[in-house]
Protein backbone atom coordinates (compact mmCIF):
# COMPACT_ATOMS: atom_id res chain seq x y z
CA UNK A 1 0.00 0.00 0.00
CA UNK A 2 2.90 2.63 0.59
CA UNK A 3 4.14 2.01 -2.97
CA UNK A 4 0.69 2.75 -4.15
CA UNK A 5 0.33 5.95 -1.92
CA UNK A 6 3.88 7.27 -2.51
CA UNK A 7 3.66 7.00 -6.33
CA UNK A 8 2.66 10.01 -8.41
CA UNK A 9 -0.85 8.01 -9.28
CA UNK A 10 -1.82 8.77 -6.18
CA UNK A 11 -2.17 12.10 -5.71
CA UNK A 12 -3.64 12.52 -9.25
CA UNK A 13 -6.31 9.85 -8.12
CA UNK A 14 -7.39 12.25 -5.05
CA UNK A 15 -7.42 15.27 -6.96
CA UNK A 16 -9.29 13.57 -9.83
CA UNK A 17 -12.22 11.88 -6.86
CA UNK A 18 -12.08 15.32 -5.30
CA UNK A 19 -10.36 14.36 -2.01
CA UNK A 20 -9.02 17.18 -0.47
CA UNK A 21 -5.79 16.85 1.88
CA UNK A 22 -2.48 18.75 2.54
CA UNK A 23 0.32 18.43 0.31
CA UNK A 24 2.16 17.07 3.78
CA UNK A 25 -0.98 14.66 4.55
CA UNK A 26 -1.83 12.39 1.45
CA UNK A 27 -4.23 9.93 2.72
CA UNK A 28 -3.55 6.45 3.11
CA UNK A 29 -4.54 3.69 1.17
CA UNK A 30 -7.71 1.63 2.30
CA UNK A 31 -7.01 -1.96 1.72
CA UNK A 32 -10.97 -2.29 2.50
CA UNK A 33 -11.96 0.06 -0.42
CA UNK A 34 -9.65 -1.97 -3.22
CA UNK A 35 -12.39 -3.30 -5.15
CA UNK A 36 -15.15 -4.24 -2.36
CA UNK A 37 -16.86 -7.23 -2.70
CA UNK A 38 -14.51 -8.46 -5.36
CA UNK A 39 -16.53 -7.80 -8.29
CA UNK A 40 -13.78 -6.99 -10.78
CA UNK A 41 -11.96 -9.93 -9.72
CA UNK A 42 -8.84 -8.24 -8.83
CA UNK A 43 -7.80 -10.12 -6.22
CA UNK A 44 -5.59 -12.39 -8.30
CA UNK A 45 -3.69 -9.58 -9.91
CA UNK A 46 -2.77 -7.81 -6.35
CA UNK A 47 -1.97 -11.56 -4.77
CA UNK A 48 0.37 -12.19 -7.91
CA UNK A 49 1.83 -8.38 -7.18
CA UNK A 50 2.43 -9.24 -3.57
CA UNK A 51 3.92 -12.74 -4.11
CA UNK A 52 6.24 -11.24 -6.66
CA UNK A 53 7.42 -8.06 -4.32
CA UNK A 54 8.17 -10.85 -1.70
CA UNK A 55 10.43 -12.84 -3.87
CA UNK A 56 11.86 -10.01 -5.47
CA UNK A 57 12.88 -7.80 -2.23
CA UNK A 58 12.85 -10.56 0.74
CA UNK A 59 13.07 -14.47 -0.55
CA UNK A 60 15.90 -14.36 -3.59
CA UNK A 61 18.13 -11.96 -1.83
CA UNK A 62 18.60 -14.33 0.95
CA UNK A 63 20.55 -16.87 -1.41
CA UNK A 64 21.54 -14.71 -4.26
CA UNK A 65 25.42 -14.25 -5.36
CA UNK A 66 25.68 -10.18 -5.74
CA UNK A 67 29.30 -10.85 -6.57
CA UNK A 68 28.21 -12.31 -10.08
CA UNK A 69 25.63 -10.58 -12.14
CA UNK A 70 25.15 -13.18 -14.38
CA UNK A 71 23.97 -15.58 -11.53
CA UNK A 72 20.63 -17.42 -11.74
CA UNK A 73 19.52 -15.78 -8.58
CA UNK A 74 20.31 -12.56 -9.97
CA UNK A 75 18.56 -13.27 -13.33
CA UNK A 76 15.80 -14.12 -10.71
CA UNK A 77 15.36 -11.29 -8.58
CA UNK A 78 15.48 -9.06 -12.28
CA UNK A 79 12.57 -11.47 -13.45
CA UNK A 80 10.04 -11.06 -10.73
CA UNK A 81 10.59 -6.92 -10.53
CA UNK A 82 9.97 -6.63 -13.91
CA UNK A 83 6.56 -8.80 -13.51
CA UNK A 84 5.89 -6.62 -10.36
CA UNK A 85 6.45 -3.60 -12.01
CA UNK A 86 4.26 -4.98 -14.88
CA UNK A 87 1.20 -5.65 -12.86
CA UNK A 88 1.75 -2.75 -10.84
CA UNK A 89 1.78 0.23 -13.83
CA UNK A 90 -0.85 -1.70 -15.28
CA UNK A 91 -2.82 -1.92 -12.08
CA UNK A 92 -2.14 2.03 -11.81
CA UNK A 93 -3.34 2.44 -15.74
CA UNK A 94 -6.63 0.88 -14.80
CA UNK A 95 -7.65 2.35 -11.67
CA UNK A 96 -11.17 1.14 -11.80
CA UNK A 97 -10.79 -0.91 -8.26
CA UNK A 98 -10.97 1.90 -5.73
CA UNK A 99 -13.38 2.87 -3.61
CA UNK A 100 -12.56 6.42 -3.04
CA UNK A 101 -15.91 7.25 -1.70
CA UNK A 102 -16.42 4.28 0.68
CA UNK A 103 -20.08 3.26 -0.26
CA UNK A 104 -19.02 -0.21 -1.05
CA UNK A 105 -19.24 -0.10 -4.79
CA UNK A 106 -17.14 1.78 -7.46
CA UNK A 107 -19.21 4.32 -9.58
CA UNK A 108 -17.62 5.61 -13.11
CA UNK A 109 -16.40 8.82 -11.28
CA UNK A 110 -13.96 7.04 -9.60
CA UNK A 111 -12.54 5.39 -12.05
CA UNK A 112 -9.51 6.90 -13.83
CA UNK A 113 -7.73 5.40 -16.70
CA UNK A 114 -3.80 6.65 -17.99
CA UNK A 115 -3.46 6.01 -21.52
CA UNK A 116 0.46 4.59 -21.62
CA UNK A 117 1.96 4.19 -25.51
CA UNK A 118 3.19 0.85 -25.46
CA UNK A 119 4.44 1.02 -28.92
CA UNK A 120 7.93 2.38 -29.99
CA UNK A 121 7.83 5.46 -31.86
CA UNK A 122 9.80 6.87 -34.50
CA UNK A 123 8.88 10.34 -35.37
CA UNK A 124 11.04 12.91 -35.80
CA UNK A 125 11.13 14.39 -32.35
CA UNK A 126 12.41 11.20 -30.72
CA UNK A 127 15.61 10.79 -32.88
CA UNK A 128 18.99 11.62 -31.50
CA UNK A 129 21.59 13.06 -34.30
CA UNK A 130 25.26 12.91 -32.65
CA UNK A 131 27.36 14.73 -34.63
Amino acid sequence: MLKIKTSAWWSTYNNYTGNTYEISNLPDVNPDRIDPNNTLGRQQQFTDMCVYYCIKEYIAPLFAEFGNEESPEVSKITYYDAKFEDIFQELLAVADWYDADGDGTIQADEKLTTFVRTRRSRSRNTIVVVR
